[in-house]
């Protein structure tokens, strides 16, 4: 950092890094989270990315002094200086132009984030299809045979009485295809994910309209 001598100041900032344990840790809390793992995978710094340390017991940004540790080679016996308070804003807007640096400070970089995540969700996901799978056998084991009740297929039972449908608005657009990421497959120079994307948008504001019946409420008027 130049100052108004001749030759420039020797700043050191260094954040403590997270060890391996920790980042497994809040990487396994965000990708439990869909709107977090849906907007990391995808790119994008969720603005309460803290939370999902905190729930971890951790904490991305320094929180403790011994988290930061501030240097300067000036005879300003002050810490932080001037030229280490400048050295802040530098790195302010270094966070402005890429969020993931906060990562990457902490020992971790945006990729191997959106990588651990991304075979945290796939894990996931066989569990799930596992016990969907245990749930469709147990359930086969339960109920009588299709032929032994063909008289009463078709009535309704008393649950479906309980049965309550709230359609709404995705939280995150594309979550499925933000968590997949890029396709290795383009048309006509345009990547399929994006193609995707655009059917998948129009596709779902045609479910939503007419679940809520807003289709025939425009077509009434």
């Amino acid at each position: 950092m130049q100052g108004t001598g001749s030759e420039p100041y020797d700043v050191v900032i260094k954040l403590k890094p997270l060890s391996d344990a920790e980042w497994d840790k809040a990487a396994s809390t965000m990708a439990s989270k869909a709107v977090f793992a849906a907007r990391l995978l995808g790119g994008e710094m969720p603005q309460n990315i803290e939370e999902a340390f905190s729930e971890s017991g951790l904490s991305l940004f320094p929180s403790k002094g011994r988290d930061l540790k501030t240097d300067c080679s000036c005879p300003d016996w002050s810490n932080p200086c001037k030229h280490i308070a400048a050295v802040y804003y530098l790195l302010a807007e270094q966070f402005d132009c890429d969020p993931f640096l906060i990562f990457k400070l902490r020992g971790r970089s945006k990729e191997q984030i959106m990588e651990a995540m991304r075979k945290m969700r796939s894990a996931e996901a066989v569990e799930e299809a596992d016990g969907i799978s245990r749930s469709s056998q147990d359930a086969r084991e339960q109920f009588k045979p299709l032929e032994e009740c063909l008289d009463c297929y078709w009535r309704g039972g008393g649950e479906l009485d309980l049965l309550e449908i709230n359609p709404r608005a995705p939280d995150v657009k594309g979550a499925v295809l933000e968590r997949l990421g890029p396709s290795p497959f383009y048309i006509a120079g345009v990547n399929l994910a994006a193609l995707l994307s655009k059917a998948y948008e129009k596709a779902g504001k045609a479910a939503l309209q007419r679940a809520t019946g807003e289709t025939e409420s425009k077509e009434m008027q």
